[in-house]
């Protein structure tokens, strides 16, 4: 139990970082694909460093889980920064309360996990606290508000599910291969196909290069550095505990992004974001001393 706890903080901490990161590099006009495309160049390196290192063989179940994971989690990462340019930070993270719902149907189909009553009682909290902070506020704005927080929620949920289709294949490749070989090649794989996108979309690398690289290399390697550590945790946790039990216990790093987007990106609706965010970690709590 405490490996885990150790894991689950040190990824928490990693995903307000990397949110942060994020919000900061999309701020100052880098797209998504950009964005993701040099974070996955940074880690090409420590990727092939930890192949190398890595002992043991891996089968067909292996390499197909891990393909498919790295491609469904570039489809999902894709679609969460999209969300994250037109949302709040402090959206952005309570928004995760959805994720352990959807793991909790993709774990009993895919992987035949079945959580506790107390544990499904705790996501079933999680997703009402989630609910309840998408209701719209007519005094925030108009109608042109209001719609553009539904495409961003739209795109955090697509992204969300994708992700969320990963996450199962990440955990298959993890018991049939080992966290570090997982890791190596999620990090490859995503950067083939995240470079397939960006040529599909007939554009060059010198255009990336000239584009993203100048006055922010520290952040886009902080973000690569941060990603890296925060996926390795992630495929540990993954590889300790129900794939919703997982989730539910990320979200209950939410509190920080809330406080981080108040006091750092004065972001407004304070009361009602932390509030949402306290209901859903109650149900966090709940799983971690129950499930």
């Amino acid at each position: 139990m405490t490996s885990v706890l150790f894991c689950l903080a040190g990824r928490l901490l990693g995903s307000v970082t990397a949110s942060v990161l994020q919000k900061r590099l999309l701020s100052v006009g880098m797209g998504t694909g950009r964005l993701w495309l040099v974070t996955y160049g940074c880690l090409l390196a420590p990727a092939v460093a930890i192949l190398a290192a890595s002992r043991g063989t891996a089968g067909p179940e292996f390499w197909t889980a891990a393909l498919l994971a790295a491609l469904l989690d570039v489809a999902g990462n894709v679609a969460m920064a999209s969300a994250l340019r037109d949302t709040d930070l402090s959206i952005f993270g309570p928004l995760n309360a959805f994720r352990p719902a959807l793991a909790w149907i993709a774990g009993w189909w895919f992987l035949g996990e079945h959580p506790t009553a107390t544990g499904i009682a705790g996501v079933i909290i999680l997703t009402l606290g989630a609910l309840w902070l998408l209701r719209p506020n007519p005094a925030a704005g108009g109608p042109d508000e209001g719609a553009g927080h539904l495409r961003a929620a739209a795109w955090r949920l697509a992204g969300l599910a994708l992700s969320t289709a990963g996450a199962v294949f990440l955990k298959r490749a993890t018991l049939a291969g080992s966290v570090e070989t997982t890791l190596g090649v999620w990090i490859i794989g995503g950067w083939l196909a995240t470079l397939l996108l960006w040529f599909a979309s007939q554009r060059s690398l010198r255009v990336l290069w000239t584009r993203a690289v100048p006055g922010s290399l520290a952040t886009v390697g902080l973000h690569a550095t941060v990603f890296l550590i925060m996926q390795w945790l992630t495929l540990e946790v993954f590889r300790r505990t129900l794939l919703t039990y997982s989730f539910a216990f990320f979200q209950m790093g939410m509190v920080l992004q809330v406080l981080i987007g108040r006091w750092v990106l004065r972001e407004a609706e304070f009361r009602k974001r932390l509030i949402a965010c306290l209901v859903m970690g109650s149900g966090a709590l709940l799983v971690l001393i129950g499930g």
